[in-house]
């Protein structure tokens, strides 16, 4: 279910909203970031995610998201496949207005992707999150401005 801008301020307000990350990695091991345009963490390198919205399911959230964010297409198979890297809490500040009249929680399920079984979408309009994309490697991207919560994803791996 999509809510309008309203109704979703009440939801971030008062209650904890329920994510996905996706840790997206080619065969050398680099993950891939994208410079966030949007709050919170605007401004910041992120994996791609978005919240998961009443009655779907992990992988229609996923596959939406993967669809909407970076114009890729995933089977159920294949989605199948993922692994989990664990649920983190992400505490801001701010909300997704860029304000700071209330502050954002969410509980955000990690998976790690492998670029390989993913697949080039027809659709998806996948700059209205991130304006630059990069591939992570913490040799040649040292100096980057990564988000502290995706330094935590890192940590994992």
């Amino acid at each position: 279910m999509f809510l309008n801008e309203k109704s979703f301020k009440q939801v971030a307000k008062n209650s904890p909203i329920a994510a996905i990350d996706l840790c997206i990695f080619n065969e050398a091991k680099e993950i891939l970031l994208g410079k966030r345009i949007n709050p919170p963490a605007k401004s910041f390198f992120f994996v791609p995610g978005g919240r998961i919205r009443k009655g779907e399911t992990l992988f229609i959230s996923t596959k939406r998201i993967l669809n909407n964010e970076m114009n890729y297409e995933i089977t159920e198979k294949d989605f199948n496949t993922f692994s989990l890297l664990g649920v983190f809490q992400h505490f801001y500040n701010d909300n997704f207005c860029g304000n700071k009249q209330f502050s954002s929680h969410y509980v955000v399920i990690v998976y790690l992707v492998p670029l390989k079984i993913l697949k080039k979408s027809k659709f998806g309009n996948f700059k209205d999150q991130h304006d630059e994309y990069i591939w992570y490697n913490k040799t040649t991207h040292e100096n980057l401005l990564i988000h502290p919560y995706c330094k935590e994803y890192f940590k994992k791996l």
